[in-house]
């Protein structure tokens, strides 16, 4: 399936009759809750086999950017608190971002609607956390608990 297509089966399913990928940017923005905004957006040529949803977590805090961007790194170290998506950073907005790649040939709606759930948790989660700030000092080493990966 193509972005284009899953977005078609998302309109009839949610009965937004508007709701289509915009031509120009070949995107299309949801809102959840009211609160979080979540693009989805192909990349490459039309009807690429990839596309993107994405979402703003929020900025840097002026006063411990160091120590945010460490818990982001933190969080996204092998996935353990952001799932299958990452984070990054737009240093011309100078934001955090949420994102998550999918492979449309590969991605149906219930696929989709899976992931996005996990994907707002994760979204409420990080926006919490930046907002109130750095909460773990970095001491150099991050912390991995190894039996989260290695199964007998």
């Amino acid at each position: 399936m193509t972005l284009t297509e899953i977005i078609t089966e998302l309109r009839e399913l949610t009965g937004i009759h508007d709701l289509s990928l915009d031509p120009s940017t070949r995107a299309c923005r949801l809102v959840f809750n009211g609160t979080e905004e979540v693009e989805f957006e192909e990349v490459g040529v039309p009807g690429s086999d990839t596309f993107f949803i994405h979402a703003i977590v929020g900025p840097l805090p002026r006063s411990a950017p160091a120590q945010a961007f460490a818990d982001l790194l933190k969080a996204g170290l092998f996935g353990l608190e952001t799932g299958k998506a990452q984070l990054g950073y737009d240093d011309v907005r100078e934001e955090v971002v949420l994102f998550q790649r999918f492979d449309a040939q590969v991605t149906d709606l219930p696929a989709l609607t899976s992931q996005l759930e996990r994907f707002l948790e994760v979204l409420r989660q990080r926006k919490h956390k930046l907002s109130e700030g750095s909460q773990d000092p970095v001491d150099g080493a991050v912390p991995l608990d190894i039996s989260r990966f290695v199964r007998g």
